[in-house]
């Protein structure tokens, strides 16, 4: 988190293209806990939505509908994961890990 952070102030590029990716979905939102004191006043809100986290993941909420009992399901989650799998690599990036998703795998 304390990466994350730096990349945060500093607007690296990695990390300024993974929010804007973030922000253009509309399936996924970022939770996790958050500080309860406002560690930086100057950040704007999107980039708080990142900075105050102790933990980040991301969730999708949606309504139960027909695809919950049906193939339609996988092809959701294929494509849930698809999307958010550039922030998850930078994450992976970002905290030194070796062993990166192969692209198309």
């Amino acid at each position: 988190m304390c990466k994350l952070r730096r990349q945060i102030i500093e607007r690296d590029s990695d990390f300024v293209e993974i929010n804007s990716l973030y922000k253009k979905q509309k399936t996924f939102m970022i939770a996790g806990e958050r500080y309860k004191r406002i560690i930086d006043n100057s950040l704007s809100a999107d980039l708080q939505e990142w900075y105050q986290r102790k933990n980040i993941y991301f969730v999708s909420r949606r309504s139960i509908d027909n695809n919950l009992f049906s193939k339609g399901l996988l092809v959701d989650l294929m494509n849930g994961f698809k999307l958010i799998a550039p922030i998850y690599d930078y994450f992976l990036r970002l905290r030194g890990g070796d062993a990166l998703r192969k692209e198309g795998s």
